[in-house]
């Protein structure tokens, strides 16, 4: 059995036995060798679940399937005093916080408990509405990520009335209220993700009947301007400087210089990035595909020598050997490809700022914005530059032409000797 591998003491294995969770302990422990975990660290995991039992049992649960949410909830509020005993509370804390995640993440991918939350009053008409977008305006997943952040918002402001039935009462005068609330305390941004939210959102419960008013018209405008900001993105030398900062002798560095090389050379999105599978390289034709992201284009690129070299010194050298078709796994067990985009940024984010820069805004999209600039300054066409990015419309690459200063020094008119 696995538990014997990790637990020697015998009064600890039959305490362990004991509890609700004896049953599911030699399955974890089989799970964490599977992700990857060394024996040492699936140790230090069971040694932290022992405590979690124990504690389980004291409320009176005798099976795993009994176990709640408020259970696991309340659970560190019991264990810090305990912490307090250690030498760095704060780090153990942290520890047992993450052995427990990594327990909830186990449970529920072998379905032996459900521990969502009551479902609130408005999820069946959320669910609904981000099906609706899915099938009728054919939404990418990451936009829909953004439009249920907002729409839970105003869903849970909305109270008791946050389902069809209901939605027919909303006044205009109501619905004013809640966005001038939300303005006065959120970013242009988030302004703007909410706007749009809501517009969708009502259009959606017009074409359902759940309301007979266009209240999509009603929500507020934001004054903005066409090509009112400038791309903010890195320059070549604060490129070349993270790119050489990243210890390639590791695993993770091996890893973060090939995704940055990515970024660099190709201006792709960190989706794309992160979705790059062994197939979308082509070795022996020397290209690579990125797959359209935001209802762009697809791109079939040339592979570069560098980029190429460093995604072989990765999978050959520093990969996990798991049988994912995406390129880039997690660099820590359990190891899997990432969750989405955010991952990549966060490589990002991280290895510029190790790198002593100032962070330019979005992480990943700075490598984009530095691609196109790099293009514009080498005399390309802002169509051919759309191209590379795969801009569907023109007027997305426009941006671009504002940080063309050369060209803007060389238009402008010398200002009058007299003036």
């Amino acid at each position: 059995m696995a538990l014997e591998l990790v637990i020697s003491d015998p009064l600890r294995l039959q305490e362990m036995r004991q509890g609700p969770l004896g049953e599911v302990a030699d399955g974890f422990c089989e799970w964490l060798e599977a992700g990857g975990f060394s024996w040492e660290m699936i140790r230090a995991h069971v040694s932290k679940v022992r405590r979690l039992n124990t504690y389980l049992a004291g409320r009176g649960l005798s099976d795993v399937g009994q176990l709640a949410r408020t259970d696991i909830d309340e659970f560190p509020a019991y264990y810090w005093p305990q912490c307090e005993l250690c030498p760095d509370p704060q780090g153990h804390f942290k520890w047992v916080m993450y052995t427990l995640n990594r327990l909830i993440q186990y449970l529920e991918e072998k379905d032996l408990v459900d521990l969502n939350e009551k479902p609130e009053i408005y999820d069946p008409l959320l669910r609904e509405y981000l099906q609706w977008m899915r099938e009728y305006r054919c939404v990418s997943e990451g936009t829909l990520r953004v439009r249920r952040i907002s729409l839970t918002v105003f869903l849970e402001w909305m109270g008791d009335d946050a389902v069809a039935g209901r939605l027919s009462c909303l006044s205009v005068e109501r619905l004013h209220t809640f966005f001038l609330e939300y303005a006065e305390s959120h970013s242009v941004s988030r302004r703007r993700s909410m706007q749009a939210a809501l517009r969708t959102f009502f259009r959606f419960c017009q074409f359902q009947g759940y309301i007979l008013k266009p209240l999509d018209e009603a929500v507020p405008s934001l004054r903005s301007y066409s090509l009112a900001h400038i791309p903010r993105g890195l320059s070549e030398d604060q490129v070349e400087a993270v790119l050489s900062s990243i210890n390639q002798e590791t695993n993770a560095g091996k890893r973060d210089y090939a995704v940055l090389l990515i970024l660099q050379t190709y201006g792709v999105r960190a989706e794309q990035v992160r979705s790059l599978e062994f197939g979308d390289v082509n070795w022996r034709e020397d290209q690579i595909f990125f797959g359209a992201s935001k209802m762009g284009k697809d791109l079939l690129l040339p592979l570069t020598k560098d980029v190429g070299e460093s995604i072989l010194s990765y999978v050959r050298d520093a990969r996990p050997a798991y049988s994912y078709n995406e390129i880039f796994l997690t660099a820590a067990a359990p190891y899997r490809p990432f969750r989405d985009s955010r991952m990549i940024s966060c490589i990002a984010r991280r290895r510029i700022v190790e790198a002593g820069i100032e962070m330019p805004g979005a992480a990943a999209h700075a490598f984009r914005h530095y691609f196109a600039t790099r293009m514009l300054a080498q005399g390309h066409s802002l169509k051919s530059i759309g191209d590379l990015l795969g801009h569907r419309h023109l007027e997305n690459t426009r941006i671009y032409t504002k940080v063309d200063f050369q060209s803007l020094k060389e238009a402008a008119i010398d200002w009058p000797e007299g003036a």
